[in-house]
């Protein structure tokens, strides 16, 4: 696959999550950043191609600067996961996870997600992500039930972003050292069976009369840093 833009190409070359097998530059295209690609393509042995200007119409995004890769590289033990986690249920938009995961990377979360074939999402989700997505431990789950019974066997506590009559305030709640927070899609939510695994609920409180529910990338933003700055891991 091909990925686009300085941020994308350097995550994927410096973090081992995926094999880069070529990069691709422009003949009149040379700074700061593409010295810096430059150098790790050279220090790893990838390919370093120069295209004429014409060759990157195709990616009117890309500043010029691409990368052949391979998909991301297989999964992440839930045994050396952190004391955070987000597990995402329902959100499979690229631009959303993307965005998400950028927020995971601001506040030292690891990620679940559900097991599918990301190829064709791949790209996008690197690039919406800052170059995230290729800096996250991520765990691909076939069974969410069966995760969540494994993270509660090694002691985390499992959150629902659940708005209900028995949610509690996120500025309220304790959270437990090793937390696993539950997102679910604007759409559906969390699906019934896995909210009913789960320790307990909360929300995010508004300070207006406002009804509508944040989306998924505003709320995870505000959760992971609640969390991070009531609890030290």
């Amino acid at each position: 696959m091909i990925i686009e833009g300085k941020i994308s190409v350097k995550f994927a070359l410096l973090n081992d999550k995926r094999k880069v097998n070529a990069i691709y530059l422009s003949k009149n295209k040379n700074d700061k950043d593409i010295n810096f690609i430059k150098k790790i393509a050279v220090n790893k042995g990838v390919e370093i191609v120069y295209k004429h200007d014409d060759f990157f119409l195709s990616y009117q995004n890309s500043g010029k600067v691409l990368a052949e890769v391979e998909q991301r590289i297989g999964d992440f033990e839930l045994e050396k996961f952190k004391n955070s986690i987000m597990m995402i249920d329902g959100i499979e938009d690229p631009f959303n996870l993307g965005y998400i995961f950028r927020n995971g990377a601001c506040f030292n979360y690891d990620f679940i997600i559900k097991a599918r074939d990301y190829t064709s999402l791949e790209a996008t989700i690197l690039k919406s992500s800052a170059g995230a997505f290729d800096l996250l431990n991520i765990h691909y789950s076939l069974d969410f039930k069966k995760t969540i019974i494994d993270l509660k066997l090694q002691g985390y506590k499992i959150y629902a972003l659940q708005r209900n009559n028995t949610s509690k305030s996120i500025y309220d709640v304790e959270y437990h050292q090793k937390s696993v927070f539950i997102l679910g899609g604007e759409k559906r939510g969390i699906s019934k069976e896995i909210l009913s695994m789960c320790d307990e609920y909360i929300y995010i409180p508004y300070n207006s009369n406002f009804k509508n529910a944040l989306n998924a990338t505003s709320a995870s933003a505000i959760i992971m840093a609640q969390r991070s700055f009531n609890v030290k891991d």
